[in-house]
């Protein structure tokens, strides 16, 4: 690539490459250089925009980068999974009040995120070095949150001067709750004292780990409005289904979605209830045969002659509690929303399997009951409405425990993301960029 190409269309490289030789160092590597191979007099317009353009893997057209944006949410989840967490957390993160930039590593969800949120600074950095553009074009940046712990988030989280912090997206028993590899953040927020727990059960060593009690934000409405008796909310049970996905191997998949059109027929025959169901963002990723899941249980109970409303996978659980009093889960994050709604929660728990957990202070089959075949599910959902519902006390203990009720109601989320941003800064020193070698040990 001649200079002067370099200058016109890349005129930050050329620059960062004059001031390397004068320092007596070699220009970037291969994986800096532009992708122009050929000259842009022999190409039409539209070639020479995709070929200069950087948009594959770095795209700050719907951020200005001259804002003084002091925190990111970034996800590196593929579509499917990091558009349920943004869409989980955008919503505080506005509630807030702080400027704040939005960062995917994937080219679609950067795509559906500008277009449902047009207003929203969002950035796409798909590789380590466009991380590392990102991270040097925002001098201003004090915090990155995380809502998952995918591998590429090291491609951030390798800058010291930037406080990183975990969030999740849900509060479970399951393993990937509480590992050694969450203890790559600075900061931990947790709902409440559950999580915290499931890491010292685990045996886990996180004396240089903060954790932070925020609640669950997005539950502080359903807390505040679902105060009364569960069975008082409506003239008959009206009850929700929320199975999880299948797991990224089978040892770990604890979905009941296979059961699903038995038992919630027989417990529509048995009960009358009114049948709502919301699956899993992810499911079908693993199986293929589960990708149009929707229309397959709606198909089914359809055959089957049970009425039922079946939700779109996007839509918000929270919206959903408000229209039910009885809860159906697999072992997943979705049995912490359940308990923001003081209702009875039914778990299921596959027969014959091992469950691997990472177990709180307190199983879940002591605020929920527990189910392995439709009749024993029958059973217990009928005691239940007959008056029997011997968990109710326990409940209330497990909803501060898990969902931590009084940070929740307070707003502890915000005042926390608040704090960070009009605090001083107490990291001041900005990285220099790589060398090659350095740049190819995070690729």
């Amino acid at each position: 690539m001649s200079k002067l190409t370099k200058l016109i269309f890349h005129p930050r490289r050329f620059f960062y490459d004059a001031i390397q030789k004068r320092k007596g160092k070699t220009p970037g590597s291969k994986r800096y250089t532009d992708k122009i191979t050929a000259s842009p007099k022999n190409m039409s317009k539209a070639k020479l925009q995709i070929a200069t353009s950087s948009s594959i893997d770095f795209n700050a057209s719907a951020a200005n980068l001259l804002l003084p944006f002091k925190i990111a949410l970034q996800t590196g989840e593929n579509f499917l999974s990091g558009k349920a967490h943004l869409q989980l957390w955008i919503p505080q993160f506005i509630a807030s009040g702080e400027l704040f930039l939005v960062i995917t590593r994937d080219a679609d969800l950067y795509k559906f995120i500008r277009e449902q949120y047009p207003t929203l600074s969002v950035l796409q950095a798909k590789r380590s070095i466009d991380a590392e553009r990102a991270v040097l074009s925002l001098p201003h940046l004090r915090a990155i949150f995380y809502p998952s712990s995918t591998g590429n988030n090291v491609h951030f989280i390798r800058f010291n001067h930037i406080k990183h912090i975990f969030i999740g997206h849900g509060d479970s028993d399951k393993a990937s709750s509480a590992h050694k590899a969450l203890r790559a953040y600075d900061e931990i927020w947790v709902a409440g004292q559950a999580h915290i727990d499931r890491f010292s059960n685990a045996g886990i060593e996180t004396k240089h780990i903060s954790f932070v009690k925020v609640g669950r934000p997005n539950l502080q409405s359903v807390m505040a409005r679902l105060n009364n008796p569960w069975n008082s909310r409506f003239s008959g049970p009206s009850l929700l289904y929320l199975p999880t996905w299948e797991g990224q191997f089978e040892e770990t998949n604890y979905s009941s979605l296979p059961f699903a059109s038995d038992f919630l027929s027989r417990i529509y025959q048995s009960t009358k209830s009114t049948l709502f169901a919301k699956l899993h963002p992810s499911t079908g990723l693993r199986d293929c045969a589960l990708i149009n899941c929707e229309d397959l249980l709606r198909n089914a109970l359809t055959t089957l002659g049970i009425p039922a409303r079946i939700k779109d996978r996007a839509a918000t659980i929270e919206d959903l509690l408000y229209q039910t009093n009885m809860f159906i889960c697999d072992i997943s994050g979705v049995l912490t929303e359940c308990l923001a709604a003081n209702a009875p929660i039914f778990v299921y728990v596959p027969m014959g399997r091992k469950i691997k957990l990472a177990s709180s202070s307190m199983p879940f089959e002591e605020y929920a009951y527990t189910f392995s075949s439709t009749e024993e599910l029958i059973e217990k959902i009928n005691k239940v409405l007959k008056g029997e519902d011997v968990l109710a006390k326990n409940r209330t203990k497990a909803i501060e425990y898990f969902v931590g009720k009084k940070e929740t109601l307070d707003g502890e989320f915000h005042r926390q993301v608040r704090a960070i941003c009009q605090n001083k800064p107490s990291y001041l020193n900005m990285p220099e960029r790589t060398t090659d070698t350095e740049e190819e040990q995070y690729a």
